[in-house]
């Protein structure tokens, strides 16, 4: 499986080319405020709590491994460059949910705001999951390569620790994800509701609804990965124990 691995860090160079224009895609077309109004925005969300707010990962979702690592377990690695396309929630959702909030002045504009962000959500997935199935493999090649090391007798157990600690933070980090996704719905469908209630233009309310439908097809794929990184986790520590 690893040999099987040695394209990756040839799409890891598309794979950052697509993460620049998709992480400037992020920044949302702000409406036009009074200074007065942007002053309040920016105390609103320098007010807010840190577990209001996203988390900032300065590498990428499924930066797992070192290249040290990977000589130690004797292999090389495969994909050496590719934890450079995203950054795990940061990089999906960019701000959360109560900072988005600080800047709707009205349900008008929390619907253009939502039908945006939620565009630009749907699309950056697309980036994601092909970084996010790449690692998957990585993990699996890594795990695979750890366990027949102990077979043999030659793996190190600070490797194998390693290798634990690392899938479980993951599965954090995947969690992490998760969860911010359900409330990234729940807030969506009740903008859409709002919207309904205010009788403001059906058209845009339709394309946000359909929004909502593409992100829950990615809130699926992501429970699917996470189920795929689980399976790979207790398969590991069930052969290492």
């Amino acid at each position: 499986m690893i040999k099987k691995l040695n394209h990756a860090s040839k799409i890891t160079s598309i794979i950052l080319a697509l993460s620049v224009s998709a992480g400037c895609s992020m920044n949302a077309t702000k409406s036009t405020i009074t200074p007065e109004q942007e002053k309040d925005i920016q105390a609103c969300k320098t007010n807010l709590p840190s577990s209001k707010k996203i988390k900032k990962e300065a590498v990428t979702y499924g930066c797992l491994a070192s290249l040290a690592f990977w000589k130690a377990i004797g292999q090389e690695n495969p994909a050496a460059l590719m934890c450079v396309a995203g950054g795990g929630a940061g990089f999906v959702l960019g701000d959360s949910v109560a900072e988005r909030k600080c800047s709707y002045l009205n349900i008008a504009n929390q619907l253009d705001g939502e039908i945006a962000h939620t565009s630009k959500t749907n699309g950056t997935f697309a980036l994601f999951f092909i970084e996010q199935d790449l690692n998957l493999k990585l993990q699996q090649a890594q795990a695979e390569a750890l366990l027949t090391a102990k077979e043999k007798a030659s793996a190190d157990k600070v490797a194998l620790q390693k290798m634990q600690e690392s899938l479980t933070e993951q599965l954090e980090k995947e969690q992490y994800l998760l969860t911010q996704m359900q409330e990234e719905r729940q807030f969506k469908q009740e903008t859409v509701n709002k919207a309904k209630q205010a009788k403001l233009e059906k058209e845009k309310i339709d394309m946000l609804t359909n929004e909502i439908k593409s992100l829950i097809d990615n809130i699926k794929k992501l429970r699917e990965n996470n189920k795929s990184l689980r399976d790979i986790k207790e398969t590991f520590a069930a052969n290492t124990q």
